[in-house]
């Protein structure tokens, strides 16, 4: 697989500085924006399920039951967050530009062919394979944004990349839904994968793989950040046997338990219990997504001013979502407002923890050369979380007797319990300048 997907190699160094300084400058916004487009459209070939979910589970001829959507869907995170650890472990000695349009376009094609089956076996082959190649994306990405920018900016440079999970998911969310209201859960999720595809082929040109592939001096040297000294031995603590990154995945674990719980099954909730339309469904649910792009935003800036201390941004952002949480079930039949106002609040409180949990803070405890390694290792626990999550709800919503208290109530206590794992880390700051 790194043969595969190897880097490209160390091109000769620019000798005059005001061209490499200005390469530099305009290397790094293509790559943000690239990188941002490129994550976002992972999104068009995996939250179209959401959408596509109670449209299935409404088709009479495939017998197909919410429960049983939930464990296809549970699967994939499973699929998807082990893939997403070993990924990320070949991601940092690959190249992130055939990392991410591989992964786009094989996963664009997965949804195609989800779209023209229709067994419960089939969904569940084709998602499964659909974890392995989304996998490919957020690794990419972290070793992007390691390589291209130093830790002083890391926070708020991923908050504008983390724009990518929000953006993204907003746009499918919305577009899924005017395509299921016009051609049925099938066109909610071939339409978007087309547009993925189309999406792969446009960015690759601009996802450089590192400066040094460039004729540039790497990141360190720019910023006169160097790194401290490492051994094979350290790295690994770092990662793997480092207790604050085992801390930072189980609170992430908990955000992405909530952030799936209500991404999935908000749209099923506002169609079955508020009697919404596909479309209005999925342009209602998109609130979530549009509404944590500030979210993520301010908890970035936030963090970075406050010493890179992200620990007290996430706790206070978990608590504040698990109120909106709980409280949306309890809105009265008829205040549509009020449930709008609290999906937006629950988008604003899950994705800047879920930024700074995912992306942000195991990166802050590691080294940059092993950047994606340790996104991968929380991006395994986050997906479990967020499997458990799916079949959990999955669990309490069998046909006719749904049980959505309990299903917001799970998703409240796991927002709590995030929130109490981050005390331990409430002073915590990056481990170096790498």
């Amino acid at each position: 697989m790194i043969g595969l997907f190897r880097e490209a190699p160390v091109a000769p160094r620019i000798a005059d500085p005001a061209v490499a300084a200005e390469r530099y400058a305009k290397y790094r916004k293509q790559v943000l924006v690239a990188s941002l487009v490129g994550y976002g459209l992972f999104y068009f070939c995996r939250n179209n399920y959401s959408v596509a979910i109670p449209l299935i589970a409404d088709d009479k001829p495939l017998e197909i039951s919410l429960e049983q959507l939930g464990i296809v869907r549970g699967n994939f995170l499973v699929m998807y967050g082990a893939w997403k650890l070993l990924t990320g472990l070949v991601a940092d000695r690959s190249s992130p530009r055939r990392l991410m349009v591989a992964g786009l376009v094989a996963s664009a094609l997965l949804n195609v062919g989800f779209g023209l089956s229709g067994s419960i076996a089939a969904f569940m082959a084709l998602w499964l394979l659909n974890g392995i190649f989304q996998s490919f994306g957020a690794p990419a990405s972290a070793k992007t944004l390691a390589v291209w920018f130093g830790a002083a900016e890391r926070g708020s440079k991923t908050g504008i990349w983390n724009i990518s999970h929000q953006g993204g998911g907003a746009l499918v969310l919305a577009f899924a839904g005017l395509c299921g209201k016009y051609f049925g859960w099938r066109g909610a999720m071939i339409v978007p994968a087309l547009v993925a595809l189309v999406g792969a082929i446009i960015i690759a040109p601009f996802l450089y793989d590192r400066p040094e592939s460039e004729g540039l001096p790497p990141i360190d040297e720019w910023k006169s950040e160097p790194p401290p000294p490492i051994s094979e031995a350290t790295i690994l603590r770092q990662v793997f046997l480092n207790p604050r990154c085992w801390v930072i995945a189980l609170a992430s674990a908990c955000t992405y338990c909530v952030r799936y719980g209500a991404l999935d099954w908000t749209p099923a909730y506002l169609k079955h219990v508020r009697g919404l339309d596909p479309l209005q469904s999925g342009m209602s649910a998109s609130l979530l997504e549009l509404l944590g792009i500030p979210g993520a935003l301010l908890c970035g800036w936030l963090s970075d001013r406050w010493s890179a201390r992200r620990a007290p941004v996430v706790f206070v952002s978990l608590v504040l979502l698990a109120a909106s949480t709980w409280g949306l079930f309890r809105v009265p039949a008829g205040h549509a407002g009020l449930d709008l106002l609290l999906l937006a609040a629950i988008g604003f409180f899950t994705y800047g923890p879920q930024m700074l949990l995912a992306g942000v803070a195991p990166v802050d405890m590691s080294d940059r050369r092993v950047a994606a390694a340790a996104v991968g290792f929380t991006g395994l626990a986050s997906y479990l979380g967020a499997a458990v999550s799916s079949w959990g709800t999955g669990h309490l919503l069998p046909k006719g007797h749904e049980n959505w208290q309990g299903a917001f109530d799970f998703w409240a206590l796991a927002a709590i319990a995030g929130a109490l794992l981050c005390l331990p880390l409430w002073r915590a700051t990056p481990v170096a300048k790498h």
